[in-house]
């Protein structure tokens, strides 16, 4: 029992506080503890949800700038150097050089902007004709009716269009 009654006694909040022992710590102010109840009621407020067993996940990845990175790949343009970044990459390893992660990563292509441009190349070629055989081909295609202005306004803009800038793969 002293034992006990030396240990309860050292208990303080701080040195110059008389009173020791248990107490309720509601909140910290400036650096001051709060003894006793909180004064302001807080509630908070939960929605519930239910769970269904599925066999679809599905994972979502939100920001200005997204960047799917991986140690392990090197393409044409270098290796992602992510060694000693576990808790975080750096600002100037992103942008910046030529060893910069901007600069070592690509544009993630939109699949399905990729094939309206791949389908209308296709039947432009399948369809075009030469007015002679050593001169340019005629610009409209027989049958289907694919023009090459069309090819190029969408090549024009591909890079807005078939690429995200802002989605980004090593």
């Amino acid at each position: 029992m002293v034992n006990y009654t030396k240990f309860y006694g050292k208990i303080k909040l701080n040195t110059g506080l008389v009173n020791s022992g248990w107490f309720l710590v509601s909140e910290n102010k400036n650096g001051v503890a709060a003894i006793g109840p909180q004064v302001d009621t807080k509630i908070d407020e939960f929605t519930e949800t239910s769970f269904v067993d599925s066999d679809v996940s599905y994972a979502v990845l939100g920001g200005q700038n997204v960047y799917l990175l991986s140690q392990m790949s090197e393409g044409p343009k270098g290796k992602v150097d992510l060694y000693n970044t576990i808790y975080g990459i750096s600002q100037d390893k992103f942008i910046g050089d030529n060893s910069s992660i901007q600069n070592r990563t690509y544009a993630m292509v939109r699949g399905d902007e990729l094939m309206i441009l791949l389908r209308k190349i296709f039947s432009y070629v399948t369809g075009h004709v030469h007015a002679i055989a050593t001169v340019p081909p005629i610009p409209v295609a027989a049958g289907n009716g694919q023009t090459s202005a069309e090819i190029d306004a969408i090549l024009a803009n591909s890079e807005n269009t078939v690429l995200n800038q802002q989605i980004r793969i090593n």
